[in-house]
């Protein structure tokens, strides 16, 4: 029998490179999974057209409470939404302000609002508010949450009502944020009442003429679903029942920037780590 070893060599080179490229075809997919920042098919290019929304918009000033202040930089919704931003807009320039203060009502954020929210120059305000005025109301001897550390819903719809009105009359886009549940159980009395909250609010919004992410019904209706498929009681979306986890910040981030006119399949197109 003939032995060609020229060619026998020229079929191993030729399968090695082929298995080569094949590995490093699944390294790099594995890589951008796990990377930690955004990535998009071309940094120079916008991912869609820019929506109405986001239309001579180059700050967003993000008044909240610690959902909104989060656990300190990188992390939270505003983070989140910063990044998408840069990537899906890259040549908007799309600052995004975090204006959250830990355990702060709504009447408060309605004192600072010319000062972080109006004077900022932001185009577009981001207002969210009121797990604090409803879960400060309860405590033992007020269990019907009624006690004097809450915020009555009249005073409540009074300050997002106010805050609504200021950014118009200063020309400035509104977007209000729905807050999300208390312990991740729509059956306790805090959430109870939170719920009525929201559903006013949605109202008031809509009296108003101004888009509402409604954060509490996908938390709502993802919590829900876990508990009840999985039998589970612990969280699913924040680390106390309370506060956002990752999970939670990327939902509230998600609903927000859907609410803008950020379609699906540019959030999807961004690759961003859990």
């Amino acid at each position: 029998m003939k032995r060609y070893p020229g060619l026998i060599l020229v079929l191993v080179l030729l399968l090695g490179a082929a298995a080569l490229v094949k590995f490093s075809g699944e390294v790099n997919n594995r890589v951008d999974f796990f990377l930690p920042h955004l990535i998009a098919a071309d940094a120079e290019q916008p991912v869609q057209d820019l929506p109405p929304m986001l239309e001579g918009v180059s700050k967003v000033a993000c008044v909240g409470d610690s959902i909104t202040y989060a656990r300190g930089e990188g992390t939270g919704y505003t983070d989140r939404l910063a990044e998408y931003l840069a990537v899906i807009f890259p040549r908007q320039h799309i600052e995004v302000l975090n204006r959250g203060i830990s355990g702060e009502h709504s009447y408060q954020m309605e004192a600072r609002f010319q000062r972080d929210a109006i004077a900022t120059g932001a185009e577009l305000i981001i207002i969210f508010a009121g797990v604090n005025d409803v879960g400060h109301g309860f405590d033992r001897n007020h269990p019907a949450g009624d006690g004097p550390a809450g915020t009555s819903l009249k005073d409540y719809l009074a300050s997002m009502a106010h805050m609504i009105d200021m950014a118009k009359e200063n020309r400035r886009k509104v977007l209000l944020i729905t807050p999300p549940t208390i312990f991740e159980d729509v059956e306790n009395p805090m959430d109870k009442k939170l719920d009525l909250y929201c559903r006013e609010l949605r109202v008031l919004a809509q009296e108003k003429q101004v888009p509402v992410a409604d954060v509490r019904l996908a938390f709502v209706e993802m919590t829900s679903a876990y508990r009840s498929s999985c039998n589970a009681t612990d969280y699913l979306l924040t680390t106390d029942g309370i506060h956002p986890n990752s999970l939670g910040d990327k939902v509230i981030a998600e609903s927000v920037m859907n609410t803008i006119g950020i379609t699906a399949q540019s959030r999807k197109n961004v690759l961003r780590a859990p």
